[in-house]
């Protein structure tokens, strides 16, 4: 099996997951599921992995007729590598999606998970509703997937900007909610009236520092595999 197949299939298990997931948070929690950035990011990752297969699948179509209809092993084997790269617009998708979920992970080991007593809180983290398809599960395949078997071109420093975006729209927004009351957290750092003015802005920093050098991180190791394959 390719890795295009592989990522294929990844991105399936993205889409079943997310969708039992998101069921479970949206059962549990009702509207106040789009406070939280855990469920927006991996509700955007389901979205693109959907839109992922569906246009992965017709592609996969294509190479497999060109394949079967080419006499030649060898013009065989250049038309299935044709399209072998995901298209601009999908890969910045998965790209974003990816970033975004690999904060949601890493949030809640560093984070989250510590402001428990012992291993209580990786327990919980992890294991509770829909906590190890979000928390876990979907943000390890996804990076999985993206980082060792999707293929395109070379991520640029503004796809980190790009793949940035949501995470500090989100920020902001959910910020100038809890400033005018309009919801409560949802997590402790967000909680502006109940700490300082600095302890606020500090935290926000963090989170949106944290969430770039993920996109460099990301950024990093994906093209090295490109720059690997090219040799």
């Amino acid at each position: 099996m390719n890795k295009r197949k592989i990522a294929y299939y990844l991105n399936c298990s993205l889409v079943l997951l997310g969708l039992i997931g998101t069921i479970i948070s949206i059962y549990g929690m009702g509207i106040e599921f789009f406070e939280y950035y855990t469920q927006d990011s991996n509700f955007i990752c389901f979205v693109i992995s959907i839109v992922y297969v569906f246009v992965e699948r017709g592609c996969l179509k294509e190479a497999n007729s060109l394949k079967e209809g080419n006499d030649a092993n060898k013009s065989g084997q250049e038309a299935v590598n044709v399209d072998f790269n995901l298209k601009d617009w999908l890969l910045r998708l998965r790209f974003l999606a990816t970033s975004m979920v690999m904060l949601t992970f890493l949030i809640v080991i560093f984070v989250l998970a510590p402001m428990f007593e012992g291993l209580t809180g990786y327990y919980i983290m992890f294991t509770r509703g829909a906590n190890s398809m979000f928390h876990l599960l979907c943000p390890l395949i996804s990076f999985i997937s993206f980082v060792f078997f999707e293929c395109g071109r070379r991520i640029s420093f503004k796809d980190c900007l790009i793949g940035l975006a949501l995470t500090l729209v989100y920020a902001i927004v959910t910020v100038i909610l809890n400033y005018f009351y309009i919801i409560r957290g949802p997590y402790p750092f967000l909680y502006v009236h109940e700490q300082s003015l600095l302890a606020s802005v500090l935290w926000l920093f963090a989170i949106i520092l944290i969430a770039f050098i993920i996109t460099i991180v990301l950024k990093f190791f994906y093209n090295l595999r490109l720059k690997r394959r090219a040799k």
